[in-house]
């Protein structure tokens, strides 16, 4: 890996997927485990939530999310209620966001 890169920074998404159960909770333990052996900080953002989203949908995310804050701890940074899709428009409040908690964990 470059010594440019100096954390590595994951965002995910769900693209509408209402069951959160073993292929992506597994997904995510075994991409932690990977993880261990890496040469680089990590951090991982909070799956958002989707305006209106269904019920359904929205447990599955919470289920993920807290998954990964159980599994990254410090390295995990929630997303604002208020931020519901990675676009364009909200990339400058992300990069804020990451910038902020990256520094508190230097």
């Amino acid at each position: 890996m470059p010594t440019q890169i100096q954390r590595i920074v994951f965002a995910i998404g769900i693209n509408d997927r209402t069951n959160s159960n073993p292929p992506t909770i597994n997904a995510i333990t075994q991409l932690r485990d990977a993880l261990t052996t890496r040469q680089r900080p990590t951090t991982f953002l909070a799956v958002p939530h989707f305006e209106d989203e269904p019920q359904d949908m929205a447990d599955g995310t919470q289920a993920i999310n807290l998954t990964l804050a159980d599994l990254f701890g410090n390295d995990f940074v929630q997303l604002p209620a208020d931020l519901h899709h990675f676009s364009t428009g909200t990339a400058h409040d992300i990069v804020s966001l990451v910038s902020s908690a990256v520094d508190a964990l230097n």
